[in-house]
């Protein structure tokens, strides 16, 4: 079956069960039961259409759930466990739409309506602190960008759970334009290809000394033109089925 057979439907069903592949290998080999792994589905879209907007009634519609579920969920959402989301994950957004046009805190509540002002407020004042955007007072208070590349690492596991957030957002992005998109602007190769492990720091060597470079000029290129186009960029790499690897190596070492 060619995908030009395909209906709209059967399209997103396969999209989506390819999504969910490695998301149900990562659970099956650390033990997490479907049960559980269904509840946590749940939250996640209870997570994503307040994150929209939508009241807690109109969440409650969508999923099909009672308000007392609803509360429940919304309980487990202010729970320190989604403080990498608070932390890291919102701030990088609010940068990002800082990058596009200065904004107002009132502005950004309008353009965010599912998150609280409280969140809204420290996100911002970890942007200031951080020196990646600028606070312009005057009659209104406005904020901007200090920059508009950002390839800062920042240490501890909170820090990456968010870069894994922003990396998947990435991915979904082109997973859209390249199957929904209608003719966006997407780009994804695989390869499989064979290296020495002494040849793997010159993939990083790569990534400093041409690829970013080169898209730091891009960036510097656009600057201020009306026609430019906003990109997220991702770059990653691993060793061919690590996780399989990884797990026959252990069941190897317990015989």
């Amino acid at each position: 079956m060619t995908r030009e057979a395909l209906t709209s439907a059967e399209l997103l069903e396969r999209v989506l069960y390819s999504l969910l592949k490695p998301v149900v290998k990562l659970a099956r080999v650390n033990g997490i039961s479907s049960k559980a792994l269904a509840a946590w589905v749940q939250l996640a879209y209870f997570h994503d259409l307040r994150r929209s907007g939508l009241t807690m009634a109109e969440a409650c519609e969508r999923l099909d759930i009672s308000m007392r579920t609803a509360s429940r969920l919304s309980k487990q959402l202010k729970q320190d466990f989604f403080r990498p989301e608070r932390e890291h994950q919102l701030p990088r957004q609010i940068e990002f739409m800082l990058w596009l046009q200065p904004l107002s805190e009132a502005r950004l509540e309008q353009a965010l309506p599912g998150v609280e002002r409280d969140e809204i407020r420290a996100a911002l004042e970890t942007l200031i602190a951080e020196k990646r955007i600028v606070e312009q007072r005057g009659r209104t208070t406005t904020y901007s960008a200090a920059s508009s590349t950002d390839r800062l690492v920042r240490p501890g596991w909170m820090a990456r759970i968010g870069g894994l957030n922003s990396l998947l957002s990435t991915v979904l992005n082109a997973i859209y334009g390249r199957f929904f998109g209608n003719g966006a602007p997407t780009f994804a190769r695989n390869l499989s290809l064979r290296i020495l492990r002494d040849d793997v720091s010159r993939l990083n060597q790569l990534y400093e000394t041409t690829i970013w470079p080169e898209l730091a000029a891009l960036d510097e290129r656009a600057e201020g033109r009306d026609d430019a186009l906003p990109l997220s960029f991702a770059l990653l790499w691993a060793p061919y089925e690590a996780l399989e690897n990884n797990l026959n190596d252990s069941a190897d070492g317990e015989t």
